[in-house]
């Protein structure tokens, strides 16, 4: 009995390991109708390029100005850089496909997620300093 228990042991631990490396992504990005090719920077400085490109899920900003809720389609968007961050709020400066440019707060766990060259991948507005649109793509396709 107590030569079974060691190899018994080793055999759970190394079962164990290799559950671990084979399950998925606990949550899957959505890919959206509209396809979004944007370029992402981080509060760090490293640059992501992406697509299938969402911000909460959709593809629009969902923002406050003032206390009006605004919602600015990605097919309106150039892009947007933070501004300040606090704990309850981001402040973002927006610029439009016109040129014409806002300041708005969002949530600082709002999320933008999508597809790299490398993967999926999901990021916090809290964690962003620059987003901007680069080209729409004609359909959005999984990269997978």
């Amino acid at each position: 009995m107590k030569r079974h228990f060691p190899v018994s042991l080793m055999i759970l631990i190394v079962g164990l390991t290799f559950v671990g490396m084979t399950t998925k992504p606990k949550d899957e990005i959505t890919i959206p109708k509209e396809n979004f090719k944007v370029s992402i920077t981080d509060q760090d400085g490293v640059r992501t390029d992406g697509v299938n490109v969402t911000f909460n899920e959709y593809t629009f900003l969902s923002v406050k100005k003032g206390t009006m809720d605004a919602y600015i389609p990605f097919e309106r968007l150039k892009g947007f850089e933070v501004m300040s961050i606090r704990d309850d709020q981001v402040e973002i400066e927006i610029t439009l496909t016109d040129s014409s440019q806002y300041r708005v707060n969002a949530n600082p766990g709002d999320s933008v997620t999508g597809e790299a060259g490398f993967g999926q991948f999901r990021i916090e507005l809290r964690h962003i300093r620059s987003f901007s649109i680069e080209q729409i793509l004609p359909t959005a396709t999984p990269n997978r």
